[in-house]
C-alpha cells in the first residue's frame, strides 16, 4: 500500500487505500441477473487495528453514512450473552451484536460482535443442501468451482472450534490452528452476514424477545394511585 500511495508514511497509506477502495465499492451500481441495477447499502470495517484511521475516513468520506466499523469477539460460556445485556441511552441490542456506549472513550461508534455465535451460524448454514431455507452458497456454474477453492478452503479449515459448557450455556469457541493459517475469508463473510442481520435479515435461531406493550402516562399514574393507597391501607 505504501508503494501504491507512493510515500513511506504507513498510516498516510492506510488511509488512502481505505478511502479509494470505500469510494469505489460504495460509487459502484451492480446488476442482478434479472437487469435491476444494485448498490451496497452498507459497509463494514473492522477496526481492532489502527481505528483511528477509520475515524479519518469517516470525517472525509462522502460515503460516511454507508460505512460501518466494526470490532469482533467470542463471547464463551462463562461470560453474559449479548441478549441479556442492559438497554441503555444509545445501545442497540442486535443479533449477536450490539452497539456499546462510547460516551466518555475515545472509541467510534461502532458495532461489537459475538464471533462465536456468527462463525457457528456461517459454517451451519453452508451445511445447508443447496436449496434449503437458510442455505448459504456461491455464486457461479459447477464448471466455475475452482474460482472458489482458496476462498472455500479459507472458510473451512483457517479455524476451528470446541464445545464447551458453563454457566447452563453451550457454545462453540472458536480458535485458530497452530499454524495460524489465512482467515481473512472467514471474518469476511461473517461481517457480512452481521450487517445482513443489522439491515433486518433475522435467523430463526434468535430467541425471540417479548414485545413492549405501550402504557398510557394516564395508566402509570393510576397503577402508582393505586400502590399508594395499598400501601396507606397496610399500615
Amino acid at each position: 500500500m505504501q508503494t501504491v500511495a507512493g510515500g513511506p508514511d504507513l498510516d498516510a497509506a492506510i488511509l488512502d487505500g481505505l478511502r479509494k477502495l470505500t469510494g469505489e465499492l460504495l460509487g459502484r451500481t451492480y446488476q442482478r441477473a434479472d437487469g435491476a441495477s444494485m448498490f451496497i447499502d452498507i459497509l463494514g470495517i473492522d477496526i481492532g487495528y489502527k481505528d483511528y484511521l477509520v475515524r479519518q475516513l469517516l470525517q472525509i468520506s462522502p460515503h460516511a453514512a454507508r460505512i460501518q466499523p466494526m470490532k469482533g469477539a467470542g463471547i464463551g460460556p462463562e461470560n453474559k450473552p449479548i441478549r441479556e445485556y442492559r438497554r441503555g441511552k444509545g445501545i442497540v441490542i442486535g443479533e449477536y451484536w450490539w452497539t456499546p456506549p462510547i460516551r466518555g472513550t475515545n472509541q467510534i461508534r461502532h458495532i461489537h460482535v459475538d464471533t462465536n455465535h456468527w462463525k457457528s451460524f456461517i459454517h451451519r448454514h453452508f451445511s445447508i443442501p443447496l436449496g434449503g431455507r437458510g442455505c448459504l452458497s456461491l455464486w457461479g456454474l459447477p464448471r466455475e468451482r475452482e474460482q472458489h477453492r482458496y476462498w472455500a478452503e479459507m472458510i473451512a479449515d483457517s479455524e476451528y472450534f470446541e464445545r464447551t459448557e458453563g454457566r447452563g450455556r453451550v457454545v462453540d469457541v472458536w480458535a485458530l490452528h497452530t499454524n495460524k493459517p489465512d482467515n481473512h475469508a472467514f471474518d469476511n463473510v461473517v461481517g457480512c452476514a452481521v450487517l445482513a442481520s443489522k439491515l433486518g435479515i433475522t435467523d430463526s435461531d434468535m430467541p425471540a424477545r417479548p414485545a413492549r406493550q405501550k402504557v398510557r402516562l394516564s395508566e402509570m399514574q393510576k397503577q402508582k394511585r393505586q400502590q399508594r393507597q395499598g400501601a396507606s391501607h397496610a399500615r
